[in-house]
């Protein structure tokens, strides 16, 4: 009897794992899990300068822009003068806001799922999916978040969304860019990207 009792609070145990993404998740998926769940509500509203500003705040809280603008450049950062080192960053901090919150927007809606943690060269990788809940037919999209911890603090150093890391794809285009037609070609680029002006 006690076997048998055994069996069966095992197998709920091991139900209960696999029915909950949460099951899998540790510090860095909460974190992220409870930032998202404050950037869908504001994403959500229609906007306004207030809305907008806490969303700004709310980013600048989860990235790592230093690690972010470290690793988009690699070894040409240490070529950069100060000034140009704060100048790249101010402008990867917009680019990297940008493309975070277009692909929250596409997730509006939509179940996300937290599938739990991969331990990855670095830090930890947050695996998560978001499923169209009115259409089963749609494609799943999927967003993972390599966290990294900065002054005992998880913050986001790099985002992939539908397996395609952000700062390799940033990487991969800013060194050509630099290594080609040297710092100030990459700034106009990065400022056309935004939509603003060279001064």
């Amino acid at each position: 009897m006690k076997t048998r009792n055994l069996l069966v609070i095992a197998s709920l145990l091991l139900a209960s794992v696999f029915a909950s993404g949460s099951a899998l998740a540790g510090p860095a998926s909460e974190v992220v899990k409870t930032k998202q769940t404050v950037l869908f509500g504001l994403i959500a509203q229609t906007p306004t300068p207030d809305n907008q500003a806490k969303l700004k705040a709310l980013f600048d809280e989860m990235l790592d822009y230093s690690g972010l603008a470290h690793a988009s450049l690699g070894d040409r950062w240490g070529k950069l003068s100060g000034a140009e080192q704060k100048e790249f960053s101010d402008l990867l901090e917009k680019l990297v806001r940008r493309n975070y919150q277009r692909n929250l927007k596409k997730m509006l809606g939509w179940e996300v799922q937290y599938l739990g943690e991969e331990q990855v060269d670095g830090g930890v990788l947050v695996k998560t999916r978001a499923v169209n809940k009115g259409d089963k037919r749609a494609d799943p999209i999927q967003l993972d978040f390599k966290m990294v911890q900065v002054d005992g603090r998880w913050l986001v150093g790099d985002l992939i969304p539908e397996g395609a890391s952000l700062v390799s794809t940033y990487h991969t285009q800013f060194t050509r860019i630099y290594d080609k037609d040297g710092y100030p070609a990459l700034k106009a680029k990065m400022l056309k990207k935004l939509g603003e002006k060279l001064d």
